[in-house]
């Protein structure tokens, strides 16, 4: 030996991992259900959702063949998200998430394409593909919020210092978003009568058609059968999203707040329960009705290409009328039961 192999360290040969050490490095939310999933295959009686194979092989390429089904697979996952939970648990995601891998790729062998598995009997996925669709839930929800960000700013914040001295825009700013956020208002609107219409808010409608309807890439024109009318779930989503869009001005300037499930998914479920209980009154459940169906792509009259915000004329963004309305008390207490809290 000589003396500069006495300083340098030893080498040791690693010994395998056993199969519970394996399993311990396998810390993704997603890895760790799909150990679950697997688990459960070996059970009696299992729904079809459950009994799903999946592959441990690390692909290190994104096989061309395999972009189709993601591309496919992606759209199926945001669907889910847009009228069945917009903020699913870990488990629930990832078995939708297989379900939406093996439909992409029956909906290629129905255009004449071979996909990469078989679906009938199911293949294996390999799981970086589960990993990819699974993932992609956040980039989603990022993508809605920048959508947002631009339409609250032009119909909400701007309105407010409009013909304002540039050293009141702060103070303007902050006033707008405090009565923006007081019951709610942001959601609403109150047509040419001074009545209260339930979620009828010209920018949330803006918002949602114009992300599901502008082209003929958007989701709402590419699934017409989901989007005839406006499911609830999708107004829960957009009304959370904007009300992140807003918070990021309540300080009288922008500020980055980001969309997460800690502090939005209390905000998502309150606006859920609220459109819930307004759908199903008696007396505002019909108008509610009406309109998710005249927002929805059956109706034709939801976006089109000469929308703008002029279109909506008769029932618009009232701050001062809202603002007055909530001191005084007079503003209409119709299922409104969204948290007005300042903070989230």
């Amino acid at each position: 030996m000589t003396a500069m192999q006495h300083f340098l360290p030893k080498k040791r040969i690693a010994s395998p991992p056993s199969p519970s050490q394996q399993e311990e490095t396998l810390a993704l939310p997603w890895q760790q259900n799909l150990q679950a999933l697997r688990r459960l295959q070996s059970l009696p009686l299992l729904p079809s959702k459950v009994q799903t194979i999946v592959s441990d092989h690390k692909l290190d390429n994104y096989d061309a063949k395999w972009r189709a089904v993601l591309r496919l697979a992606k759209a199926r996952a945001h669907i889910y998200l847009l009228t069945q939970d917009a903020f699913p648990s870990t488990k629930k995601f990832t078995q939708e998430v297989v379900e939406c891998i093996y439909e992409a790729c029956m909906e290629l062998s129905a255009c004449g394409k071979i996909p990469p598995i078989q679906f009938e009997p199911r293949e294996e996925i390999p799981e970086i593909y589960v990993k990819k669709v699974y993932e992609d839930q956040s980039t989603f929800r990022g993508d809605i919020k920048r959508a947002g960000a631009t339409i609250a700013e032009n119909m909400l914040i701007r309105p407010a210092i409009d013909n304002v001295p540039r050293a009141e825009y702060k103070t303007k700013i902050k006033a707008a978003v405090k009565t923006l956020r007081s019951h709610s208002a942001f959601l609403h609107a109150v047509d040419t009568r001074g009545e209260l219409v339930n979620f009828a808010s010209p920018c949330l409608e803006h918002f949602i058609t114009s992300y599901l309807f502008k082209d003929n890439r958007r989701l709402g024109n590419r699934f017409p059968a989901d989007f005839e009318e406006i499911p609830i779930t999708t107004i829960a989503l957009f009304g959370a999203v904007l009300r992140n869009n807003i918070d990021e001005w309540k300080h009288g300037k922008y500020a980055l707040r980001e969309f997460t499930t800690a502090r939005y998914l209390h905000v998502y479920k309150e606006i859920k329960k609220s459109a819930e209980e307004v759908a199903a009154d008696p007396v505002h459940g019909h108008a509610f009705a009406e309109l998710c169906r005249s927002w929805g792509g059956g109706s034709g009259l939801g976006w089109n290409s000469s929308d703008d915000d002029s279109d909506n004329d008769s029932i618009g963004v009232n701050l001062s009328f809202i603002s007055q309305s909530i001191e005084h008390g007079t503003w209409p207490a119709i299922a409104l039961h969204v948290s007005s809290s300042t903070d989230t």
